[in-house]
Order: structure tokens, then C-alpha cells, then sequence
């Protein structure tokens, strides 16, 4: 068995020496007509309080970005290089509807709703080199951004139902990132971003006791982050060819905390 699986680590240790192609040099340049790269925003909201104990939040924000970097993928004198440029754009449009409830200091709870879109150019500077050692650099595109939320709901509340006791919760309910598909080559197979993450949903909850130690009243108790559990993950398999195309990995996990 042993000699079987030195075999085994032996074939797979020639397969990933085979290269796939001869080693190509890509050049890094950068446009010579840099510019600054500039963004237009405009908001409006409206706040109204029925009485003491409720109020409503209506807002709208859009936001244009142009001359922002990009890396392109391009060809030079016939030799690939990646140009540095300042020809990206983006479009960040968000509608906001909230509205809150409190009862003095018994219950406060604020509960809101965002439909957001958001559109850029896909080879955005940071995209690659900010916490990717060595980046894949694709063809540009042009689609939903890459922290696009197209719909979020966000609900925060706490309550003193007795006098030394507080309990406190956050549910948070939005749609899931978008991802590009790739093949073995890791080039982008169909549209960009045209994928998601599953829809993340959060609950943190604590409770609260005020004890009292002589002069001393302080509040002790348990925080629970991802109290339900639920599945959050922050990776993708995207390559086509993966046997585990499209699993999803590196979930959040349940955590709790004396506070």
C-alpha cells in the first residue's frame, strides 16, 4: 500500500511539474496621460417623526466615478502587457426606507430597507493588487460590482423587560456577493459577475444582568454572534473543471463571549 502511494505522489508530482505552455513575458506599463480619478454625488432625505415614539427615514444617494485605474490586459509591439490606465467608470445608485420605534428606556428598535445597484468597470486597480500576491488579469468588463448588495434588511433592537435585565438582537438579511465562472485556464467563462453568493442571513443576540458587588453595579452577560448558525461563506469553487464547481467554503461560525 505504502510503495502504491509513493507511485500515486510520484505521478502526481511529474503532473504538476508538466508545464502547460512556454513561459511568457508580460510587461507592466502605465498610460502616459494619468488622470485624477473623480466622483459626483448627490443625496436627498427625508426624516419625519409621527410622535415620541415613532419616526420614518427616507433617503436616496447616487454616485458617478470616472478617470478611476484600471489594469488592462493588452498587447504591445506583440508582446502581452498590463496597462495601467484611468479610463474606469462606475455608477452607485441606493434607495433607503427606515423607520424606528422606541419606548423610552424599554424598547428601541430600528428596522431599515436598501435596494442598491451598483455598476463598474471589472479590472479595477484594487480589485487585484491589494491582497492578492499574484492576480489573474483577465479582459475587462463592465457589470454588477464586486460589493454589489442589490437588497439588504437590517433590523436592530433592545429591550429592559426587567428593570436589571437587557437583551439586545441584529438581524441582518442581504443578497449574496456576485462571482465570475472560470475554466482551467482561469479566463472568465460567460458574462462577469453574472453569479452569487447565497443569501447571507445573520442574527446576533445578547443578554444582560446588572449585578450589583458593594458600590459597584456593573452589567455582565453573553454576546452571541451568528447565534442561528446560519451558513455564511466567503469562498467559491468557480473553476468549471473543479470537481467541487459552484461549493461554497469558509463560513462564519457561531461565536459567544462573556461581555
Amino acid at each position: 500500500m505504502w510503495a502504491q502511494r509513493e507511485e500515486e505522489c510520484g505521478q502526481h508530482e511529474r503532473i504538476g511539474k508538466h508545464p502547460l505552455a512556454a513561459a511568457q513575458l508580460v510587461r507592466h506599463l502605465v498610460a502616459p496621460d494619468l488622470r485624477t480619478a473623480r466622483s459626483l454625488t448627490w443625496d436627498i432625505a427625508l426624516d419625519h417623526r409621527f410622535n415620541a415614539m415613532w419616526s420614518t427615514h427616507v433617503g436616496v444617494i447616487d454616485r458617478r466615478g470616472t478617470r478611476e485605474l484600471l489594469v488592462n490586459d493588452t498587447s504591445v509591439n506583440g508582446a502581452r502587457a498590463l496597462l495601467l490606465d484611468s479610463s474606469g467608470r462606475s455608477v452607485y445608485r441606493e434607495v433607503e426606507v427606515a423607520a424606528h420605534y422606541t419606548a423610552g428606556q424599554r424598547v428601541d428598535l430600528n428596522v431599515s430597507y436598501v435596494r442598491s445597484l451598483a455598476r463598474s468597470d471589472l479590472n479595477a486597480f484594487t480589485n487585484f493588487y491589494d491582497a492578492v500576491l499574484w492576480p489573474v488579469v483577465g479582459e475587462n468588463g463592465y457589470g454588477p460590482a464586486r460589493t454589489e448588495v442589490p437588497h439588504r434588511l437590517l433590523a436592530r433592537g433592545r429591550a429592559t423587560p426587567l428593570r436589571d435585565w437587557l437583551v439586545i438582537g441584529t438581524l441582518d438579511w442581504r443578497s449574496g456577493l456576485p462571482y465570475s465562472v472560470v475554466n482551467e485556464m482561469l479566463d472568465f467563462v460567460g458574462p462577469r459577475n453574472n453569479r452569487r453568493f447565497p443569501a447571507y442571513v445573520r442574527v446576533d443576540a445578547g443578554i444582560e444582568h446588572r449585578f450589583t458587588f458593594g458600590k459597584y453595579r456593573p452589567w455582565i452577560g453573553v454576546r452571541v454572534d451568528n447565534a442561528l448558525s446560519s451558513f455564511l461563506p466567503q469562498d467559491v469553487q468557480a473553476n468549471l473543471t473543479s470537481p467541487a464547481f459552484g461549493t461554497f467554503y469558509n463560513s462564519e461560525y457561531r461565536q459567544a463571549r462573556i461581555q
